[in-house]
């Protein structure tokens, strides 16, 4: 199977381009962090607070998940466009692992993980849509080999920043290689897809954007195209390099 990559010139189709981003992240990050602090939605205190550290970590907490669980919501309807977008915790949610960034109580951005074995095979929820992963890949012996999905993730719009975007996306290639996985896939608009590749090669990872492949349409896209990414695990490089920061962090 050919791989078809996009050029970062290429033109979009109006469907899958991004929309401008509306005030309701924005909002939403103001009314969470000021409820977090127990401070009513209609003031403000005058005193300036120190901003902690962002932590990085995977969680059962309720209300952790369910900050991310709106954070994803919003992000998707302002984001990525969708209109009914319903961020909610779903059946996927219960079995797999979500890994959030938080600042203090406060969830700034999270992504959910799911992985399948040889011994354990077991399906994306991105192949909910109609995808077959290990019948598109067959070039990847999927059957033989451990991979992964990232999916869900989200990030609040003053913490989209390219510090902590490429420490989220550090984290993501750092559970795949905790997993031994060789691949990590991810579906998404185009102008995200073109983010994540563009992060991930930063961090001297090779990631695709696979053309070749066609998205089924489905009502939970609303009509937006969209795109498989694959994220290459397998160059011994990524790994030994990888294998090195996680000894020394």
């Amino acid at each position: 199977m050919e791989t078809t990559l996009l050029d970062d010139a290429t033109d979009v189709p109006s469907r899958a381009r991004t929309p401008k981003l509306s005030s309701a992240m924005a909002a939403l990050s103001d009314i969470i962090s000021r409820e977090l602090h127990g401070e009513s939605i209609y003031t403000r205190h005058a005193e300036v607070r120190v901003p902690e550290p962002i932590t990085y970590e995977f969680t059962r907490d309720p209300a952790l998940l369910h900050q991310y669980y709106r954070l994803r919501e919003q992000m998707f309807i302002s984001v990525w466009g969708l209109k009914h977008f319903d961020g909610s915790k779903d059946a996927f949610d219960e079995v797999y692992e979500t890994l959030i960034a938080r600042q203090g109580r406060l969830c700034v951005g999270g992504v959910r993980f799911t992985f399948s074995t040889p011994n354990k095979p077991t399906p994306l929820p991105l192949e909910h849509s109609g995808l077959k992963i290990r019948e598109l890949f067959p070039e990847l012996d999927l059957d033989n080999n451990i991979y992964g999905e990232c999916g869900r993730f989200a990030m609040l719009p003053e913490f989209r920043n390219r510090e902590t975007s490429h420490q989220m996306l550090h984290f993501i290639a750092e559970q795949h290689i905790r997993h031994k996985a060789a691949y990590g896939f991810w579906l998404a608009p185009y102008v995200a897809a073109r983010s994540y590749r563009q992060t991930f090669a930063s961090l001297g990872i090779n990631c695709k954007i696979r053309t070749d492949i066609e998205v089924p349409d489905s009502d939970d896209y609303e009509g937006i195209k969209m795109y498989v990414g694959v994220i290459d695990f397998t160059t011994p490089l990524v790994r030994e390099s990888k294998a090195r920061e996680m000894v020394t962090a």
